[in-house]
Parts: structure tokens; C-alpha cells; sequence
């Protein structure tokens, strides 16, 4: 009896399917993120000296002034080690003093809500059959 050895093939084929459901999962976590930092507030002023009249909550998402954190939240994947970030660029640093809060403002955690808003779609992703 002879067999047919597959393995490498396979481990081809499981490779390019768990970097598309990883690249999946971030891009839905952004996106949710970014659709969750569109409320708009009232504002006063003009251009960049724009300020906002309601600013959001403790515990709430942050709204949006000008919308340059919801401009700056980037999905990325590395494939050499197939992990999947969600973040803002350096342009955007002030988007972790909201997430994490700081001695003068109570927290804005919009990342770790996005997350745990999208886990279960985010595990139907990464769990559905091959």
C-alpha cells in the first residue's frame, strides 16, 4: 500500500487561510471602531481651533471634533509571525491617552470596546470550518 503525502501542501493552504481571516478580523475591528468615533458634537470655532460643547462621557466613545483619530485608526497584519494589530499612527498618540485615561481624564476606551463589540463576529472569523 502506498500513501500520498499532502502535508506540505496543506500547511500552504492553512497558512493563506488563517492570514485571510486574521486580515479579516482587524479590518472589522477597525472598521467598527472608526464607524463607533463618528458621533458627531457641537462645536464652536473654526478649522483646527475647533472645540467641542458635549464632549463624550467616561466609559463612552469618544466624539468626534475634527475626525482625525477616526482618520488615523489603521488595521495591519504580519504574515511572517500571522499576527494582526489595530491602532492609530504616531500622528494620532493622543487616541491612547483616551483609551487608557490619564491623572486629569477618566478613560475613553474606544479600541477595548470595539474589541469586545466585534469578539463574537471576530471569533465566528477565526473559528468557521475549512
Amino acid at each position: 500500500m502506498t500513501m500520498k503525502w499532502y502535508g506540505d501542501a496543506f500547511s500552504v493552504k492553512l497558512d493563506k487561510e488563517i492570514d485571510k481571516r486574521i486580515k479579516r478580523a482587524v479590518i472589522l475591528i477597525a472598521s467598527h471602531a472608526k464607524d463607533k468615533l463618528g458621533r458627531e458634537q457641537p462645536t464652536e470655532g473654526t478649522g483646527t481651533k475647533k472645540r467641542g460643547l458635549n464632549p463624550s462621557k467616561p466609559g463612552e466613545y469618544p466624539k468626534k471634533v475634527l475626525g482625525h483619530l477616526r482618520r488615523s485608526v489603521m488595521a495591519e497584519y504580519d504574515p511572517r509571525i500571522q499576527t494582526g494589530r489595530v491602532g492609530v499612527g504616531k500622528d494620532a498618540e493622543y487616541g491612547k491617552w483616551l483609551e487608557l485615561g490619564t491623572r486629569k481624564m477618566k478613560r475613553r476606551p474606544w479600541l477595548s470596546m470595539a474589541v469586545a463589540e466585534t469578539a463574537s463576529r471576530v471569533r465566528n472569523i477565526l473559528k468557521a470550518k475549512i
